[in-house]
């Protein structure tokens, strides 16, 4: 359970100190009160001088701790200005030398907005350096996918540490790559300790990694629909155990939003290039045929659906065929 500390703690003892120096002058107060005894024989008179030994005694004891709370209390407050000062100093200081992580945070999407949308090796780049930028604690970063032939594919710079994931995962199917592509975020606070990989925790000290961090870079349904393409991840690593806390985490989720969009934008726009393209060259091949057998443009259109129906292949692709063999004559 965390403890909320004051902002002013001495404050609240005073207060404790108070209440203290209240039950002490009521005791004081008992002790100056005699008991009423009747009589004035050798008893009474006994009885009297015990009493007032008593107070006398409670009162110096009630005087003592009054001393002893009022110094605590000195002592506290002095304490309590000490730990404002020092409060400050160390916003101060961190505010001239530190950057807020959510700065780092728009910083990166502020390097996503100069991708060139239908470029993917340009989308793939803009995604690294942001990356690198969202997250500025990380020693290396990488983006991580499989192909649609299930092969694992890990898009780095000169870094040692991402290649030797990337041939783990290969060669077991496993790892914190594979697990952010499946939509698990994944945080490795000391990997040599870390039991889900036994062989990348043996070579945590020989790789000089402490810390894992791995989001997925898309969103559900990016796999299909007009934004079909696979899934995209970032694994990013650290020399010292537990780099990425919550801050870190938090950070990488944002960004990793950030990139979903981006990479829905690219793959959209690859995806009406492509279909540009294949209006284009449909188009050709419908004159083709309008020019050689002399056919309306829809008869044209329905004879190159025929054969795309009957020979498997897609209809641009039997329309690329045909003007192709033309140009060849």
């Amino acid at each position: 359970m965390r403890t909320t500390v004051p902002e002013e703690p001495h404050v609240t003892l005073a207060e404790v100190i108070d209440l203290l120096d209240q039950v002490g002058a009521r005791l004081g107060a008992l002790g100056l009160a005699p008991p009423d005894l009747d009589g004035d024989g050798p008893v009474a008179a006994e009885t009297g001088a015990m009493h007032r030994a008593r107070a006398c005694h409670s009162r110096e004891r009630a005087e003592e701790m009054r001393v002893g709370l009022e110094d605590v209390r000195r002592r506290a407050a002095e304490v309590a200005s000490q730990m404002r000062d020092r409060r400050a100093e160390r916003v101060g200081d961190a505010a001239d030398t530190a950057t807020p992580w959510w700065d780092d945070v728009a910083a990166a999407a502020d390097r996503l907005l100069d991708a060139r949308l239908d470029d993917r090796a340009d989308v793939h780049g803009h995604l690294l350096e942001a990356a690198r930028t969202a997250l500025p604690a990380a020693a290396g970063v990488g983006l991580v996918w499989c192909d649609d032939d299930g092969t694992y594919v890990a898009y780095h710079r000169d870094d040692d540490v991402l290649d030797v994931l990337a041939e783990h995962t290969r060669r077991t199917r496993s790892g914190p790559g594979l697990a952010a592509l499946a939509g698990e975020e994944v945080r490795v606070s000391d990997l040599r300790l870390d039991q889900r990989w036994p062989e990348l925790a043996a070579q945590a000290e020989a790789l000089d990694v402490g810390s894992l961090l791995a989001v997925r870079l898309t969103v559900d349904g990016q796999d299909r629909g007009r934004d079909r393409g696979p899934h995209l991840a970032a694994v990013f690593h650290a020399p010292r155990p537990r780099t990425f806390g919550v801050t870190a985490l938090t950070a990488a989720r944002l960004f990793a939003r950030q990139a979903a969009i981006l990479v829905a934008g690219s793959r959209r726009a690859a995806g009406l290039a492509q279909a540009l393209e294949g209006r284009d060259v449909i188009g050709q091949a419908k004159g083709v045929l309008v020019a050689r057998d002399g056919v309306s443009p829809e008869e044209a259109f329905e004879r190159l659906a025929e054969a795309s129906q009957s020979t498997n292949v897609k209809l641009r692709d039997v329309a690329a065929w045909l003007v192709e063999q033309t140009r060849q004559g």
